[in-house]
């Protein structure tokens, strides 16, 4: 099933806080491999809103915490149940328990980085007044020449590494704790109740083929933990988003963990 384009929705605040992080993450990533300055500074923006907290935001940090220990939690579980596969599981749990010292150790680091460097407290200031490319400043004209003399994407990255290979492992865990179950959404609509099922969950994640998102079909999710409405909606270049009224085959999984 790898090679399904997945859409996670966060069943619980500290879930929802973890996705805020990754995707943050991986939005960096992206950019500074693709040497996209512009979507590199919004990536950072959002990572120090995510890490820090904001109006609208909580802190991730005492989230993803808490998610390792709901992991290791889980993962105990699995290693009791006379499962062949013990020995990997009790890896994966001890693995989980460095992370904390990693995070508390890699964190201020990549904090205080963001905080002295001019170019990214000075694109989040021009964001607060409205001016979202930085023209006051200039950034049109001098940040790709910044982007290639000052190196900052490069130092960051290397404090950041520790940081995004945990990310990536916590989010390879959730996406393979349970097998995908397939579903077919009638008119392009279903619903989950997650709260009939015995186990409480966190994340519900939604797997649509390849082929169907380049149709610009997407689902959109609505509800919490008790029940979620999945509406397929389709994007078509210079129309309306609509939604999608045919019965649509896709893939979904509830991870158990908090």
């Amino acid at each position: 099933m790898n090679q399904l384009i997945r859409f996670s929705f966060a069943l619980t605040p500290r879930m929802h806080s973890f996705l805020e992080c990754r995707n943050a993450l991986e939005c960096l990533e992206h950019a500074r491999l693709h040497d996209d300055a512009y979507a590199w500074l919004q990536a950072i923006h959002d990572l120090q809103e995510s890490l820090l907290g904001s109006t609208a935001r909580k802190p991730a940090v005492p989230e993803i915490v808490g998610l390792i220990h709901g992991i290791q939690k889980n993962l105990k579980l699995l290693s009791q149940q006379n499962t062949p596969f013990e020995q990997q599981i009790l890896e994966a749990y001890d693995s989980l328990e460095a992370y904390e010292k990693v995070l508390a150790e890699k964190l201020p680091q990549v904090l205080d980085f963001m905080y002295n460097d001019g170019v990214i407290q000075s694109w989040i200031n021009c964001h607060k007044k409205q001016d979202w490319l930085a023209h006051r400043l200039f950034y049109p004209k001098i940040l790709p020449i910044f982007w290639q003399t000052l190196g900052i994407q490069i130092q960051l990255n290397e404090l950041l590494q520790d940081i995004h290979a945990i990310m990536s492992h916590l989010d390879d865990i959730l996406h393979d704790f349970v097998p995908w179950a397939e579903q077919l959404a009638k008119d392009g609509c279903d619903q989950v109740q997650p709260a009939l099922s015995r186990k409480k969950h966190g994340l519900l994640i939604v797997g649509l083929p390849s082929s169907a998102v380049q149709l610009g079909i997407s689902p959109e999710f609505s509800g919490n933990h008790h029940a979620v409405r999945i509406r397929f909606q389709q994007w078509r270049a210079g129309k309306p988003q609509t939604s999608y009224d045919q019965d649509l085959p896709y893939y979904r999984m509830l991870v158990p963990i908090l």
